[in-house]
């Protein structure tokens, strides 16, 4: 049923201060969830997010991805002129109470869960802090192709129609 729903799922069964995203596959080892601990603590932030495009990261996938990266990033910040420059690295540290407000609000439940979460919590003055991440792919081969990038942009149109036009999130 998607990202989302997988999401929301854990975050009804999360207790504690801080609810923690990080992918399954390991690409970002869970060493380095102690730094973006101390990084929210440190910037009295509301989310802690790795950033492939942060100048520490240290990033190792082929240039064919950094490209769609960088596309979809550009589209972004035309979009959306969020206080970031990656949305979707799988590295984010969330204050519970922020996430359980953004999460009310979004409808994506697949491609752009992340998106939309950010446009929320940016929408509601949430204070956003990337963070460098270490980045070592397991796989050879991704596992997004032309149908999942068909369908990320249009939920990336969807999110725009509703927060410039229908003014959803509002």
């Amino acid at each position: 049923m998607g990202k989302g729903h997988a999401i929301n799922y854990g975050f009804d069964l999360a207790r504690g201060d801080y609810v923690l995203f990080l992918d399954a596959d390991l690409d970002l080892h869970p060493s380095q969830v102690e730094d973006f601990l101390k990084l929210i603590r440190e910037k009295k932030a509301d989310l802690v997010m790795g950033s492939k495009m942060h100048k520490g990261s240290q990033v190792n996938y082929p240039l064919t991805r950094r490209i769609l990266s960088i596309g979809y990033y550009f589209l972004i910040r035309v979009l959306f002129n969020l206080p970031v420059k990656d949305t979707q690295t799988g590295l984010k540290l969330f204050r519970y109470e922020a996430l359980k407000k953004g999460l009310s609000k979004i409808v994506v439940k697949k491609y752009a869960f992340d998106l939309e979460l950010l446009v929320v919590l940016n929408k509601y003055n949430f204070k956003i802090v990337e963070a460098p991440i270490f980045l070592k792919p397991t796989r050879k081969f991704g596992r997004i192709g032309i149908k999942d990038i068909y369908y990320i942009i249009l939920d990336t149109i969807a999110i725009f129609y509703r927060l410039y036009f229908r003014r959803y999130y509002d």
